[in-house]
């Protein structure tokens, strides 16, 4: 009786953990799935130097676009390298005027990438990639809460019926 007593203390503690992470995730997808306007971006011109495709582990890529006023590259996320027009992006030469919007100045994250007022990738397809992505991750999270939840409730009454821990 009292090692069904500790079984279920520790998956009830077990589930209870994964719940606030859940939910702390959802909370998190939430509050980055607010993107600013398109007319409050601050664009920048840059002069090209040359870009990569460089991968950043498994399964993710990033392009890096070198530019002469950055020691460090701009950065184009793998969750919007569809949404790139590589043609264009190959045409770029040294010495190129590039127009970007960068939403994060330290790591040098962009929101778009033009040339001659053409998009290389555009912010509406950042946003739909993103926001697509966003809210995957906010259904997946919302569905392992409810999986806690459930064990929660579910798992409490039948201790407290049986003395007996749900899962065996």
């Amino acid at each position: 009786m009292k090692k069904q007593k500790i079984k279920f203390i520790g998956i009830t503690i077990f589930y209870m953990i994964l719940l606030i992470f859940s939910l702390l995730c959802i909370v998190q997808l939430i509050r980055v799935n607010s993107y600013p306007d398109k007319n409050e971006l601050k664009y920048e011109q840059y002069t090209y130097v040359n870009h990569e495709y460089i991968s950043m582990g498994k399964g993710y890529y990033e392009y890096h676009i070198y530019v002469e006023e950055h020691d460090e590259p701009l950065k184009i996320d793998s969750f919007v390298e569809d949404k790139i027009d590589e043609e264009l992006l190959a045409l770029l030469k040294k010495g190129d005027v590039i127009t970007v919007c960068v939403y994060d100045k330290k790591d040098l994250d962009l929101f778009l990438l033009m040339f001659n007022d053409v998009d290389i990738l555009s912010y509406n397809d950042y946003l739909s990639e993103h926001k697509r992505n966003n809210n995957a991750g906010i259904v997946m999270f919302s569905l392992i809460s409810l999986v806690c939840i459930i064990y929660l409730i579910k798992g409490s009454i039948y201790y407290k019926k049986t003395g007996e821990c749900f899962i065996r």
